[in-house]
């Protein structure tokens, strides 16, 4: 009987270990994959936020006269990006921080060289 009940108690220890085993080898499988995915994420959030610049605007000949461009802007937006959808300003006032003014009344503030705010020609 106690051949046989540690024969018993030696087979649960294996199983247990073999089990233990396999657990940690598919814990550290996952783990792996957890970062591998936080690094693809961080790859497409960096891809994401330079998106803006490479995005091509839909631009009408009327460049700053057409409302619908207008409504494109968005705050954080670079001058060239501006410079895509409203075409070149009639006026510049500063550089970095600067305020493009356009014929038809419509402005735009930058700073630190993006969009700060604008208001709409009327």
């Amino acid at each position: 009987m106690v051949p046989r009940l540690a024969f018993t108690a030696v087979f649960l220890l294996v199983v247990s270990f073999s089990s233990y085993a396999h657990d940690s080898e598919r814990i550290e499988q996952l783990e792996r994959e957890v970062e591998e995915t936080k690094q693809r994420l961080l790859i497409l959030e960096s891809m994401l936020q330079n998106k803006d610049d490479e995005k091509e605007p839909v631009i009408t000949d009327d460049g700053s006269k057409s409302v619908s461009n207008w409504k494109r802007l968005a705050i954080g937006m670079s001058t060239r990006h501006v410079q895509k959808i409203l075409g070149h300003p009639e006026k510049v006032d500063g550089a970095k921080n600067a305020v493009w003014y356009y014929k038809n009344g419509g402005i735009v503030k930058f700073y630190d060289g993006n969009v700060d705010s604008w208001s709409e020609p009327e």
